[in-house]
C-alpha cells in the first residue's frame, strides 16, 4: 500500500518595509499664529459675558476679537461690540478685496456689513462695531447664557474688583508655530506695576494698562487684538470687563500685554 502523497506548501513570505518617518522641523521663519499662547481651552464661555469672535471664510478663520457691552458712543449710551482699532482697520482694508468679516457671539453670527453695522473709532485705541438700531432685535437671543458684559466703572467699583485675579481671552490655538484654531482660550493674568516697556508702542496705547501672566510664560501673538480682559469682583466673583488687548507686532516673546481700558 502506497501512502497518498502530501504536498507541503510553504507560506508565502512578505517583505516588510518600514514606513518612512517624517521629521517636523520648527522653521526659523514660521508665520506667527494669531492666538493666545500658553492658555487653557475654555469649555464654558458663560462666565465671560460678551466675549465675541471676528471671523472670515464663513466663520472658519478667526481674525480678531471683540466684546459686546454698553458704552458711550458720540454722546449716546448704546450696545456695541468693543474691539481694538487695528481690527477695524483690517476689516476696512479687506473690504477692498471683497473679503468680508462676521462677528460671532453665543449662537449667533452676523456679517459686519452696512447697513447692519457701522464702524467707528473709539477713544484710547479702541474701536466700535455698532449695531444699526433697526437691527438691534437680532441681539434678543444670543444663546443660553451670553449677554452684554458688565464693564468696570471706577466711580462705583473702586476697591471691589481684584486686579490680581484676571483672565485674558482669545480665540484659536495655543501653538505659536501653526495657524490651527481650536476655539476660545484663556490665560490668568494680573495687573503689573511695569509699564510694559518690553512691548513696542503701536499707536494709541498711552493710556493702556499693563498686565502680566501669573505663570510668567509668554502670552500672545501679533493679532490677538481685541481680546477681552476680565477681572474678578471680590464680592460675587463676577467677571468684570476691564478692557481689550492692544496690537502686538511680535509673537511669543513677552509675558506682558497692553490692555486698552474700557471706553466708558
Amino acid at each position: 500500500t502506497t501512502a497518498d502523497p502530501t504536498t507541503a506548501t510553504a507560506a508565502p513570505t512578505t517583505s516588510t518595509t518600514a514606513a518612512p518617518t517624517t521629521t517636523v522641523f520648527k522653521s526659523l521663519c514660521a508665520q506667527p499664529t494669531f492666538r493666545i499662547l500658553n492658555g487653557q481651552r475654555v469649555t464654558d464661555d458663560c462666565p465671560y459675558s460678551g466675549v465675541s469672535n471676528i471671523t472670515t471664510a464663513n466663520g472658519t478663520i478667526s481674525a480678531c476679537n471683540a466684546v459686546f457691552t454698553v458704552t458711550n458712543v458720540s454722546g449716546t449710551v448704546k450696545p456695541v461690540f468693543v474691539t481694538a482699532k487695528i481690527c477695524l482697520e483690517i476689516i476696512k482694508q479687506m473690504k477692498e478685496y471683497n473679503i468680508t468679516y462676521d462677528i460671532q457671539i453665543g449662537v449667533q453670527r452676523y456679517p459686519i456689513v452696512s447697513p447692519i453695522f457701522t464702524l467707528s473709532d473709539g477713544p484710547k485705541g479702541t474701536g466700535f462695531i455698532e449695531f444699526n438700531l433697526y437691527y438691534i432685535k437680532l441681539l434678543d437671543y444670543l444663546g443660553k447664557c451670553q449677554k452684554s458684559a458688565c464693564p468696570y466703572n471706577k466711580s462705583t467699583m473702586d476697591g471691589l474688583v481684584d486686579f490680581t485675579n484676571c483672565k485674558a481671552l482669545s480665540w484659536g490655538s495655543s501653538d505659536a508655530d501653526t495657524l490651527e484654531q481650536n476655539g476660545l482660550y484663556e490665560a490668568p493674568i494680573a495687573l503689573s506695576q511695569s509699564n510694559c516697556s518690553s512691548i513696542q508702542d503701536m499707536g494709541d496705547t498711552a493710556d493702556a494698562m499693563c498686565f502680566r501672566t501669573v505663570s510668567g510664560r509668554n502670552l500672545i501673538c501679533s493679532a490677538d487684538s481685541g481680546g477681552p480682559v476680565y477681572c474678578s469682583a471680590t464680592s460675587n466673583k463676577e467677571w468684570i470687563l476691564i478692557g481689550v488687548m492692544s496690537l502686538h507686532m511680535t509673537c511669543d516673546d513677552t509675558p506682558e500685554v497692553k490692555v486698552l481700558p474700557y471706553p466708558g
